[in-house]
């Protein structure tokens, strides 16, 4: 067992808690979090460059494929492509677990 598995074993609890106290009372913080790992998984590799607009203070994805995608897959999608090989290896690992 490596490292982040232990501390992730052994603050479980307080994610727990910590979810159940956001409004989840009948649900499993594990089970979001390899939920949001899968999705985070489905990101796509945008084309390069990335064309944005800025509407209003914020820039979107001037693709409306792109924009639609969660906040996850945006985080992704907005990381260099090693950036997001490594988080891709690490998402994959910890779902793996």
């Amino acid at each position: 067992m490596n490292s982040w598995s232990r501390c992730y074993l052994q603050y479980y609890p307080l994610f727990q808690s910590a979810y159940q106290d956001l409004g989840y009372p009948n649900a499993y913080f594990n089970d979001r979090l390899i939920a949001v790992i899968d999705d985070m998984l489905l990101a796509p590799r945008p084309p390069e460059p990335v064309a944005l607009t800025r509407p209003k203070v914020m820039y979107e994805y001037a693709d409306p494929d792109l924009e639609s995608r969660s906040a996850g897959q945006k985080l992704v999608m907005r990381m260099s492509v090693a950036e997001a090989a490594r988080s891709r290896t690490g998402c994959a690992r910890c779902a793996a677990r």
